[in-house]
C-alpha cells in the first residue's frame, strides 16, 4: 500500500473515486452554476481587495519572523485568500475548451462548501488502487497486473528486462532464477547432487518430479546445515506469496457470494501455520530436512513426542483449526489452572513445519518455469480437504471465539519476573452461577514470544470453556 500511496498521482486516481452517496438536494451543483456559498465568498473577496489601498497592500510585506504579530498575519492571510478567490473567478471565466481542467478543479475546491467535497485519506486511495489491480488480474490475468504496476511505476519489470507486454503474460522474469545451490563451489555442488538422490520419496509424496532437484534440496535445507551454504528461507518467502495468490484466486472465483470478511477468514484458515503444519506432517517433509542444530532437534522431537503414530495421523486429518493440543492442557481444571511454561511443554506445531511447505511451493514454482497453474495442480490435493471443510463453515480461531463468548474478558502481557526475555500472557474469563456468584479463571502462559504466549492462553481458555463452561452463564 505504501508504494501505491506514493504513486497514485501518476494516474490521478482520486478524482474517479466516489466515497460519498450522491444526494442531489444537498450535494449536487448543476453545470455552469455556483453555490450561494461560493458567490458570497467571491463577493466578500471583491470587497476585501477593493477596500485594501495600494499603500496598505504594499505595507503587507513579509517581515522577520520575530516581528510578526497575530493581527498582522490575519491581515496578510485574509488578503491572500481574497486575491486567490478572484484569481479562480477570472480563471474559470476565461477557461477555454482546450485548456486542462486540473488547475481549475484544484482552485475551485477552495471555494466549494465542505459538504460538497469528498474527503479521501491515503488509505482510501490505496484501497481503490488495490481494487483496480484486482479487477485487472481477475479480468486479464496476474501477468497483466504486473503490467499495470509497471505503468504506475510501482514495479519496473518491463523497464528492467525489456520484456514485450505480450511476453509478460508468459514469463515474469527474463530468465528463471537458478537455485542458490548452483552458485556454490564445485565441491558443494557434488555434495548437493549426492544428497538429491535421497529426495525421490519426497517427490513421490508431493506428487511432482523436479527437473532441477537443487530447488527441492534448497527448500529442505536449514541454515544450521554447514555442509551447504544455503537455506530454505528465500524459497519460503516466494512460496508464501505464491500460495496466497493461488488461494485468493480460487476463493474469489469459486465463492462469488462471499464478502471481503468471509474471503479473508477462509484465506487465513487455509494458509495459517496450523493447516500448513498438518500438510507438512502428512507429506513428511520434516523427515527430509537437512539441519545441524541440537535446539531444532529438541523442538521437533518434543512436538512429535506428543503423539502416538495413530494420534499423529488423526491430527493431520483433523480439519479444525485447534492450535493447542488437548492433552497438553489436561491439567487445567476449575480447581486449579497452573501457569504453563512453553519451554517445558509443547502445545503448538512449530512454525518450521509451515515454513517447509511454503519453501517447497516456491521450489515447485521456479522449477515449473513460473507456471502458477502447474503449481495449483500439484498442491491442490494437499489443501482440498481443508478448503471443502472450511468453505462449509469458515472456522474462527480461538481468540475470535473467546472474545465473542466473553466480551468482558481481560487480557494483558507482562514481563516475566527475573527474565526480561520472557513474557507472561494472561487471559481472564468470568462466569456467573444461578446464585449470582462470579467465578474468574486466569490462563497464564510463559513464553519468549508475546504473540505465541497470548495465542496459547486463548487456546487454553477455549478448551476449558468447551470442557467445563459450555452450559454456564457468562458474566
Amino acid at each position: 500500500s505504501s508504494g501505491i500511496n506514493a504513486e497514485y498521482g501518476e494516474i490521478k486516481l482520486p478524482r474517479y473515486i466516489l466515497n460519498k452517496k450522491i444526494d442531489p438536494k444537498n450535494h449536487w451543483i448543476p453545470p455552469c452554476f455556483l453555490s450561494s456559498y461560493t458567490l458570497d465568498k467571491l463577493k466578500e473577496a471583491e470587497e476585501i481587495v477593493e477596500s485594501t489601498t495600494e499603500e496598505t497592500s504594499q505595507s503587507l510585506q513579509p517581515l522577520p519572523e520575530t516581528e510578526l504579530s497575530a493581527a498582522y498575519l490575519r491581515k496578510v492571510n485574509r488578503l491572500k485568500e481574497a486575491r486567490m478567490c478572484l484569481e479562480v473567478k477570472e480563471f474559470l471565466k476565461n477557461l477555454s475548451v482546450d485548456q486542462s481542467y486540473n488547475d481549475a478543479l484544484v482552485k475551485l475546491c477552495d471555494l466549494i462548501p465542505d459538504g460538497h467535497l469528498q474527503e479521501l485519506g491515503t488509505k482510501d486511495v490505496a484501497d481503490s488502487m488495490e481494487a483496480l489491480l484486482g479487477l485487472c488480474v481477475a479480468k486479464y490475468g496476474y501477468r497483466m497486473g504486473v503490467d499495470l504496476l509497471d505503468r504506475i511505476k510501482v514495479t519496473t519489470f518491463q523497464a528492467k528486462n525489456g520484456v514485450d507486454p505480450e511476453m509478460l503474460n508468459d514469463h515474469l522474469y527474463e530468465k528463471t532464477p537458478p537455485s542458490q545451490i548452483s552458485l556454490l563451489s564445485p565441491a558443494s555442488i557434488r555434495l548437493a547432487r549426492s544428497r538429491c538422490e535421497n529426495l525421490r520419496n519426497v517427490e513421490k509424496a508431493i506428487g511432482y518430479k523436479f527437473r532441477e532437484p537443487f530447488y527441492l534440496l534448497e527448500a529442505l535445507t536449514h541454515a544450521s546445515f554447514n555442509d551447504l551454504d544455503t537455506c530454505y528461507q528465500r524459497l519460503e518467502f516466494l512460496g508464501d506469496a505464491v500460495l496466497d495468490v493461488l488461494m485468493v484466486f480460487h476463493i474469489y472465483e469459486q465463492k462469488p457470494q462471499y464478502d471481503q470478511g468471509q474471503m479473508t477468514d477462509l484465506l487465513s484458515s487455509l494458509v495459517c501455520n496450523t493447516t500448513l503444519s498438518k500438510v507438512c506432517t502428512k507429506l513428511e517433509l520434516h523427515r527430509a530436512l537437512l539441519y545441524d542444530s541440537a535446539e531444532l532437534y529438541n523442538v521437533l522431537a518434543r512436538f512429535f513426542m506428543n503423539f502416538e503414530e495413530d494420534q499423529l495421523k488423526n491430527w493431520c486429518e483433523d480439519l479444525s483449526l485447534e492450535r493447542v493440543f488437548v492433552d497438553s492442557v489436561e491439567s487445567d481444571t476449575p480447581d486449579k489452572i497452573p501457569v504453563l511454561n512453553l519451554e517445558s511443554k509443547v502445545v503448538q506445531a512449530p512454525k518450521l513445519l509451515g515454513d517447509l511447505v511454503e519453501s517447497v511451493i516456491g521450489a515447485i514454482y521456479l522449477d515449473a518455469g513460473e507456471d502458477i497453474l502447474k503449481v495449483l495442480e500439484v498442491i491442490w490435493p494437499w489443501f482440498e480437504p481443508f478448503y471443502t471443510s472450511f468453505s462449509e463453515k469458515p472456522p474462527k480461531n480461538p481468540k475470535a471465539i473467546i472474545n465473542e463468548l466473553y466480551p468482558g474478558l481481560k487480557r494483558n502481557i507482562q514481563p516475566y519476573p527475573g527474565d526480561h526475555y520472557k513474557f507472561v500472557a494472561t487471559v481472564t474469563i468470568a462466569t456467573r452461577d444461578k446464585d449470582n456468584k462470579v467465578s474468574k479463571y486466569d490462563f497464564k502462559t510463559v513464553g519468549r514470544d508475546r504473540e505465541t504466549a497470548m495465542e496459547v492462553s486463548y487456546g487454553r481458555a477455549l478448551h476449558f470453556h468447551k470442557k467445563f463452561l459450555a452450559n454456564v452463564a457468562i458474566s
